[in-house]
């Protein structure tokens, strides 16, 4: 069995070459060729291009100090150097603190985000909503086209919905899949054309009509009424 491992802490100085402080030699075990030899320096200080050279193991070989590799150190490593070699008393930079408060939303902000989460509530309350397929389904196969020239004349509500494409509420829908009558009407009399708004208008009991809400009295036919609420709406925000 052939020796395992052999750590030279001494080499033979070649000419003209300082001595190194130190060089372990490793070898493997089952062969004597000299590729088999791993070399691992701690610190090697000798001038450029000069040569060590190791004593016999089994088969001498050179070392040059181009193949000396430098050690690679560890984060922790690097800071205790950075530590140590800095001088003493130097002022270190004063890192600010981040105030955490300057990234908090405004009232503004906050009021629209409670604005948004109403507004889901309605929905979700109402029965949700449909997209273009299940509205084309719903009526019987009408065309994309007639299905947006209604919501740009106001006969038909349409809301934001994922990926900013459109919903269609099912509370404007009857069982019969038409659109509940008096709804162009009732839009047009709002003062506003944000769908949000109008939907919220349509779901939400209003005291002038009874704690009711508008959307049961327009499928009961009450529609004079409920217009006159809606334009009592625009005569209040103006």
């Amino acid at each position: 069995m052939t020796q395992a491992k052999k750590s030279i802490d001494s080499a033979t100085q070649a000419p003209g070459s300082e001595r190194p402080k130190r060089i372990i030699a490793k070898r493997r075990l089952g062969t004597g060729k000299t590729d088999a030899f791993e070399v691992i320096a701690e610190s090697v200080e000798v001038p450029k291009g000069a040569k060590v050279i190791l004593p016999k193991l089994s088969g001498g070989f050179e070392l040059k100090t181009s193949d000396v590799k430098p050690i690679k150190l560890s984060w922790a490593q690097k800071r205790r150097r950075r530590i140590h070699s800095a001088e003493p008393n130097t002022p270190q930079p004063v890192v600010p603190e981040v105030d955490q408060s300057a990234f908090a939303p405004g009232a503004r902000i906050r009021a629209l985000l409670r604005g948004v989460e109403r507004a889901q509530q309605d929905l979700r309350e109402s029965g949700g909503a449909l997209d273009l397929k299940q509205v084309r389904t719903l009526m019987r196969g009408v065309t994309r086209q007639n299905i947006e020239k209604r919501v740009r004349e106001g006969g038909l509500l349409a809301v934001p919905g994922p990926s900013n494409r459109r919903c269609y509420p099912a509370i404007q829908f009857l069982d019969d899949g038409s659109i509940v009558h008096g709804l162009k009407e009732l839009l047009a009399a709002l003062p506003t054309r944000n769908g949000w708004a109008i939907l919220n208008f349509l779901v939400r009991p209003d005291t002038r009509l009874g704690d009711k809400a508008p959307i049961d009295l327009l499928k009961a036919g009450e529609v004079a009424l409920v217009v006159e609420a809606a334009r009592g709406m625009g005569e209040q925000g103006a």
